[in-house]
């Protein structure tokens, strides 16, 4: 518990936990003050009541003159997020699912590992992680590696729904030191997924040619001249955008913002009439 650093002319605030059982200290949480030469006194609570000691740097050491209760912790909470995009998805149309782990603390991970045991009724596309690999098409399980107290990385999975129905996806995320809550390191995201015969189509007409581009997103709809068509799973939100100068028309008329949101739960019809350049 703190101490001296004579190569970096400093106290030190870290603390470190024996185990005996394998010979081995580990991180554990950091004083609030880094101090050498203190006094320490294991209270019945648990705490250890830190007093007084020696300041940085060690060429001039000042007296401290302060004491603080240090309660110890070890190990690094990570917790796991689990989103889907878009729900509901039509059958055989692109469904995709990010993963965000994140380090909590007090201490670094190691040796981070995501698995995430695909539905049966999907077809795996691609896994990719902001860090480290996956392996596996029906069990992803993507090795990140490291992970500081406080940093995070991700994991995009992109499948295909192969029938109608309620998808059920479960992740969990685990890692080498101990982790002081588990309880969130599992999550679990619910699709509806839907048939062609229940898919709510949305048209979208241009004027004039090439005067300007309406784009959707959910990805369906590139528009710049014409009429363009995409379908969605019914109960879909789709946002229309429209780049540059226009006026909406249609299932949108009276929208006065570049973006345009409807719900999917009937077929709808849209016109963006651009200026002239």
């Amino acid at each position: 518990m703190g101490g001296d650093d004579y190569t970096s002319n400093s106290v030190l605030a870290a603390t470190e936990l024996y185990d005996p059982n394998t010979g081995t200290w580990s991180l554990t949480g950091s004083l609030n003050t880094a101090r050498d030469s203190h006094v320490a006194v294991l209270l019945p609570s648990g705490q250890v009541l830190v007093a007084g000691g020696l300041g940085t740097p060690i060429s001039n050491q000042p007296l401290l003159s302060s004491a603080e209760l240090y309660s110890q912790v070890s190990g690094a909470d990570l917790a796991l997020a689990l989103t889907d995009t878009p729900d509901p998805v039509l059958v055989k149309k692109t469904l995709t699912y990010t993963l965000t782990v994140g380090n909590i603390g007090p201490v670094a991970a190691t040796g981070v590992t995501v698995t995430d045991p695909l539905p049966s009724a999907v077809t795996f596309i691609s896994a990719s992680p902001s860090q480290g690999n996956c392996t596996g098409t029906s069990t992803v399980t993507c090795a990140l590696g490291n992970l500081a107290k406080g940093a995070s990385a991700t994991v995009t999975l992109t499948v295909t729904p192969t029938t109608a129905g309620t998808l059920s996806n479960s992740a969990r995320v685990q890692g080498n030191e101990p982790d002081p809550d588990t309880a969130n390191n599992t999550d679990t995201e619910t699709t509806t997924v839907t048939t062609a015969s229940q898919a709510i189509t949305l048209s979208v007409t241009v004027t004039p040619q090439g005067g300007g581009t309406v784009t959707s997103n959910p990805a369906g709809i590139t528009c710049s001249g014409g009429t363009c068509k995409s379908t969605y799973a019914s109960g879909t939100q789709v946002t229309l955008t429209a780049t540059p100068k226009f006026t909406w028309g249609g299932d949108c008329a009276g929208t006065t913002t570049a973006t345009c949101t409807l719900t999917m739960n009937q077929d709808h019809s849209v016109k963006a009439s651009f200026s002239k350049k």
